[in-house]
Formats: structure tokens, sequence, C-alpha cells
């Protein structure tokens, strides 16, 4: 007989580094990126039970995650992967890692996905189901339009439009380029498309609603963190004078974020992701605070791979208010680490997997493969500039366009 939920003990975590290359690199205001850097969590139970995640290694080096999620993964030994509020905040105890929450919620957001899937599992069912039931089939996705020449940009924005997409994505580099960026774009794609512009917090108040004022007549529709994550009185000022939807990335990477940036008024588009709001049901209740308030949430992209793709889109699947399009970089990889291959996109849209808990399994062939990778070339790090012994991608590598102009004033 099979151990009930409350019965099911957890007997190990295990954690391997994966390494997987971009098919192309991508540059934004902060040099080039080159591929993901993943620590995979597996959490293994006495019920035969497996569940697994995955922490995304945003900075170099990538041990610094993995020995985190050791040390925590042997604070769960013993527990109950029912209990995920109990243990995370265990967790967020443990060496005081309150103290440090981005790095400590990237770390920790594998461990918390591995627990939800071993609960989908004991329960056999999707993981959906166990979060309000299925409000929608999937995702609508953003399609991301690399950093290139204007008129190269406006070409791939013509053709995913062609294919069914009806948001663009694409990050600031510096004005002169994205001035010209955003009016080729539009011009390509017509009045229809929204063009979602990411600034990374690279503009001073001022400054941005010069340039979204400017943009206006160029359809710029969504201004994602224009300025300081901190200075959220700037967001609501830059939020009150322009015409573009001001969404809070950096200024709502947690709960208490997200209440504050409600609060202040200060964004009309609240972006979430469990690695950085502390776990899914963290991210369950900052998308109820931005519902009690009216506003709708998107899901933001550390640029996934399937096991973190297929757990966002149970989510979404799940939560009324992701009304927009999401950001999405899953088309930017060839291959992935999960049996049967990619997830596959019909046009923009990712349908939510039916299988138990996340509803995917590792494909041990990849992992060893980008685990071998790894201790090839380090870690991919956002900003171009990896642990890597040699051969490491470099910000020097990109194009002038990409050198980032922090902060335009």
């Amino acid at each position: 007989m099979q151990p009930t939920g409350h019965q099911i003990r957890i007997t190990g975590v295990k954690s391997t580094i994966l390494s997987v290359p971009f098919a192309a690199p991508t540059f934004w205001p902060y040099g080039r990126w080159d591929g993901v850097t993943v620590v995979v969590v597996e959490v293994a139970t006495d019920a035969g039970i497996t569940g697994i995640g995955e922490s995304s290694c945003f900075q170099s080096p990538a041990q610094a995650f993995k020995s985190f999620i050791d040390a925590a993964g042997r604070l769960l030994v013993g527990e109950s992967p029912f209990d995920t509020e109990r243990l995370l905040s265990k967790l967020k105890g443990h060496g005081g890692w309150v103290f440090a929450p981005h790095f400590a919620s990237y770390a920790l957001g594998g461990l918390d996905m591995a627990l939800w899937d071993i609960i989908g599992k004991a329960a056999n069912q999707p993981l959906y189901r166990l979060l309000g039931g299925r409000f929608r089939s999937g995702a609508e996705c953003s399609k991301y339009l690399h950093h290139d020449s204007p008129e190269a940009m406006a070409a791939e924005a013509a053709a995913a439009v062609a294919g069914g997409y009806r948001t663009l994505y694409f990050k600031y580099t510096d004005i002169p380029h994205l001035r010209t960026a955003v009016k080729a774009v539009r011009a390509a794609v017509g009045d229809e498309p929204v063009i979602w512009v990411d600034f990374n917090q690279t503009l001073s108040p001022g400054f941005a609603v010069q340039y979204l004022r400017e943009m206006e007549p160029h359809g710029l529709s969504i201004a994602e963190q224009p300025v300081a994550a901190s200075n959220l009185e700037g967001m609501a000022y830059v939020k009150n004078a322009v015409s573009a939807r001001v969404l809070s990335h950096e200024s709502s990477w947690s709960l208490p974020d997200v209440l504050n940036v409600i609060k202040r008024g200060a964004a009309d588009i609240i972006s979430v992701e469990p690695r950085m709001t502390w776990g899914i049901l963290a991210v369950k209740k900052a998308a109820a605070a931005a519902e009690a308030a009216g506003l709708p949430v998107t899901m933001h992209s550390s640029a996934e791979l399937g096991i973190a793709q297929a757990a966002y889109l149970h989510i979404i699947a799940s939560t009324p208010n992701f009304i927009l399009a999401n950001q999405c970089m899953y088309d930017w990889f060839a291959a992935d680490i999960i049996s049967g291959g990619k997830l596959k996109f019909d046009g923009p849209m990712l349908t939510v997997p039916e299988g138990p808990g996340i509803g995917v399994e590792l494909d041990r062939e990849a992992v060893e493969r980008y685990h071998a990778n790894y201790r090839k070339v380090g870690t991919y790090a956002i900003t171009g500039s990896g642990d890597a012994p040699k051969g490491a991608a470099d910000s020097s590598d990109a194009p002038d366009a990409a050198v980032p102009m922090w902060p335009a004033y």
C-alpha cells in the first residue's frame, strides 16, 4: 500500500549543475548572454517518488548555488514534502539567507518546484489541479526579438506576427538604437501587435517620460521597469505621465515588494516568477494581491529549460489574472533536458502538461551531456563574464549598440 501524503518523508536531495547553450547568443544592457546554467534538483522520498526542480544560476560561480541547495536540502530529510509553507520558512532562516533574498530565492526555487512535483505525483494529478484547477489551457508567450539592426528586428517581428504572435518583446540597449528599432518594428507589423520594451532599470524618471512620450505615435505599448527598482515614486510618476502601460519586474521580486508596488500605484502590470518570489505558492499569493487591486500579472522569464517552463505553465493555467502574453525565452534553446524533447509551441501558445506533478521527466543522457558541458565551459552568466577557464563569452564581444548606457538621463 502506497503511503498517504502525511506519511511520505524526504530521504535525500541530489543536485547537478548543467550549462545549456542558446541556439545563438543574445545581448542586453549588461552584455552578451550565451546560455543558461542551472542546478537540477532531485528530491527523493521513502514512497519511491522523486520530484524534480530547476534552480537558475544567474550569477557566477554556479557552485555557490549548488552548495546552498545541498546545505538546505539536508534540512529537508525526514520532512513531509507536503509541508511547503513551513519548509520554505525553515529554509529561509537557514544560515540567515532571509537577508540575501535574491540569491536564496533563485537557489530555493528548484527545491520548492521539486516538492510540488512530489505532491502532484503522490496525488496522481497534474499540478494545476492542486493550484485551483484549470482556468486556461496554457500560456500565450511574447516573441523575444534579439538585438540586431532595426531592419533585422523588424523582419523578425513581421515573421513572428505572421506566425500568430501578438506581443513582441525586446530589450533596451541604447536610446538611439531603440528609437529606430521601435519605429521599424511598428512599421513592419502594423497597429495591432503589442510592442513591449524591457528597460531593466536603466532610465531616470524624467528621461523615461520624455522618451516614452516621444514613442507614443509609434505605439510602444508596455514599458517594463523603466527606472530603478527602489524608486517606486519614480515608477508612479512615469506611469501617470505616459500612455504606455508600466510593468513592474525588479520592483516586484518578492511578495512584500508586490504589495508596495500596489500601495504606491507604481505599475499597471505586475511581473512574477517562482524563483524570484519565493516559490510557487508565493506567486499565487502575489497574483491574488494584484487581482484584488484590479491588476493583471505576467510571468517573467530567466530563460527556463523544460522543468521550470512546465511548472510555470501550471501556475499560468490555474491563475485568473494571467491575461496577457508572458515573457518567454524557451525558443532560444535548440534542445532540452526533458524526456521526449522540448515542449511544443502552437504559434505563441504553450500547453500545460497533463502528467502527474509538473508533468515532465528528466532525459538522463541530456543531463549527463550538459553537466559535461558545464565542466568544460563553466557558468553561462547573464553579464557575459562567467567562470569558464577558457572560451568564456565576454561582453566586449557585443556590438557597440549593446554597450550599456546606464542610466540614461
